[in-house]
């Protein structure tokens, strides 16, 4: 969401010195990241939406792995790449890239969702709701700890959770923490959209109007 600045675009310093100075200039450029059809990739094209280029005249490098992207960028190899939490503030920090944008800020999407097999939601739909309902709870949790402006009691407990699961210090698993919805709702019109540019881009085969979202168990966040 906007505001929120977990996920990051990023220049190579060697590109940045050479003109690389917005999201606008990315047309021409090398974008390292970790697979084709990955996140970063939707969010690229976002951009290009956004800014009416052709993501095409971006040359995409997708180089498998995390650690390869951030070399390939640090080194000047590729021109530019995008970061998330800590890794991005720690990178920043350094001056081993430039920022460019927010992902939040320019083209804010929904990241995560849950998925079952058809199987399991038809013939388990006592369990799917109760692992639902855990999760709302959790949901709460977090945003009631850390999407506020101020730290509550919970914040702590929440942070060494988080940093125990990520193998970070609490300190930096609070740098660039995403929003989570306190409901765990879904924004159901931004996952069509989403479904339909993968379908676009030949990445998913499918009806145009998929129907995969079971209404039993999701609650639309435009409800």
């Amino acid at each position: 969401v906007r505001g929120r600045h977990n996920q990051d675009f990023v220049a190579s310093n060697k590109a940045w010195d050479a003109g690389l100075r917005s999201l606008k200039d990315l047309p021409g450029h090398s974008f390292a990241l970790t697979q084709i059809g990955s996140p970063l990739h939707y969010a690229l094209g976002l951009v290009a939406q956004k800014y009416g280029f052709d993501l095409n005249t971006i040359r995409l490098l997708p180089l498998q792995a995390i650690p390869a992207t951030v070399a390939a960028t640090t080194s000047g190899q590729a021109d530019a790449t995008g970061l998330t939490g800590s890794l991005s503030t720690t990178i920043l920090a350094k001056g081993d890239a430039k920022l460019l944008a927010y992902v939040g800020d320019e083209v804010p999407f929904q990241l995560s969702s849950v998925f079952a097999s058809t199987k399991t939601a038809d013939q388990r739909s006592d369990m799917v709701r109760h692992v639902l309902s855990a999760l709302r709870k959790g949901a709460r949790d977090y945003h009631d700890a850390l999407n506020g402006d101020k730290p509550t009691a919970q914040t702590p407990e929440i942070l060494a959770i988080l940093a125990k699961a990520t193998g970070q210090t609490p300190e930096d698993a609070a740098k660039g923490l995403p929003y989570m919805d306190p409901e765990g709702r879904l924004n159901v019109a931004d996952v069509l959209r989403q479904y339909q540019w993968y379908r676009a881009q030949g990445m998913v085969k499918g009806p145009d109007n998929a129907d995969f979202i079971d209404k039993r168990c999701v609650v639309d966040i435009a409800h």
